[in-house]
């Protein structure tokens, strides 16, 4: 009687419990199929980020050898200047996929808002700081790249996450991380052997420590990326970011870019630019930071270390073929210690 009872009376339990169970099992091919698309945008975002800093890096030691163009701030410039499109081209994607403006503009101005209403106050301090440590990072690495390789200066890049952890963990009380710790200690060794490196064969090892800069820089600007909102962002709004950042610098740029000029620093005259290579390498920049931003969040941060490291790989072989560098046994130990890092991170 009792199971009679239970079949006509009680249906409604088994009904709940049998939808539960249903609801539970599109949740997790949610998750899988979520995954999974991560799982197909990893190969892609890998060479992505990686060729494009190959690309960057070579094109950018490209523009320097024209024996008449020694001009990194007005390089910055005009690669940054580049980054300003990035905006409109993620609203019409966005478009496309389904969003109306409105929702674009809601989504973008949110992390800026003070009682619901847009603050440029806010905005100005969030972003400013961002646009000065990324416009930093290419102007130092573009003056490294006037006399040191493409390899040289991607091979100083992978220390940027040991730096990034270093600085957290003395800045923000991160917990001890013995790993960590390890892979930073090394990554700091190999800093050293460059640095050594650099006096020894580029004296007065300027541009290794104009490298190591940028690095620092580049550092700074991810953990103030992660400080400044303390949360995964839209891709939206990371556009909107990375599209300030080249309204600023086309905007501010300019300044220091005279400066430098009338001070000797930066020689150049128009009709000798080298164009070609110079847009190409803003190309190249544009394609990086755009790729870099927008799976802020997405991936694992080791796939952007990959990236990176597919960069120096393939700057080590081109640079070992063009004769441009000789790996030494300060440059080879100084390579095994900063690649031995990355796998302690």
């Amino acid at each position: 009687m009792s199971v009679l009872y239970f079949i006509f009376y009680r249906t409604d339990i088994l009904y709940i419990k049998l939808s539960f169970i249903t609801s539970f099992l599109e949740e997790i091919q949610t998750v899988v199929d979520l995954n999974c698309n991560k799982v197909r945008l990893i190969p892609i975002l890998l060479v992505g980020i990686g060729g494009s800093l190959f690309a960057a890096t070579r094109f950018g030691r490209e523009v320097y050898k024209h024996k008449n163009f020694t001009a990194p701030a007005f390089a910055t410039w005009f690669i940054m200047s580049w980054s300003g499109i990035l905006l409109p081209i993620v609203i019409g994607v966005a478009m496309l996929s389904g969003y109306n403006l409105s929702k674009c503009k809601s989504i973008i101005s949110e992390p800026y808002r003070i009682y619901n209403q847009f603050s440029v106050g806010l905005y100005i301090i969030k972003v400013l700081p961002l646009c000065f440590l990324l416009d930093g990072t290419v102007f130092l690495a573009s003056s490294a790249m006037v006399a040191l390789s493409s390899f040289d200066v991607t091979i100083i890049l992978l220390s940027t996450t040991p730096l990034t952890y270093l600085f957290t963990y003395t800045c923000n009380n991160q917990n001890f991380n013995i790993i960590k710790i390890t892979g930073t200690i090394l990554s700091i060794a190999g800093l050293t052997v460059m640095i050594i490196q650099g006096i020894l064969f580029h004296p007065p090892g300027t541009d290794i420590r104009m490298a190591l800069a940028s690095s620092v820089f580049l550092a700074l600007y991810q953990i103030s990326i992660d400080s400044i909102f303390k949360r995964r962002m839209h891709p939206l709004q990371l556009a909107f970011i990375q599209t300030s950042i080249g309204i600023y610098s086309l905007l501010t740029f300019w300044i220091p870019m005279i400066v430098f000029y009338y001070l000797g620093l930066d020689r150049f005259e128009l009709h000798q630019i080298p164009w070609q290579s110079l847009l190409l390498a803003s190309i190249s920049i544009f394609i990086h930071f755009s790729l870099v931003h927008l799976s802020h969040g997405i991936i694992n941060p080791r796939i952007l270390l990959l990236g990176r490291l597919l960069a120096v790989m393939l700057n080590g072989i081109v640079d070992t073929i063009n004769q441009e560098i000789e790996f030494d046994s300060l440059r080879t130990s100084a390579t095994v210690l900063l690649v031995t890092s990355l796998w302690h991170m």
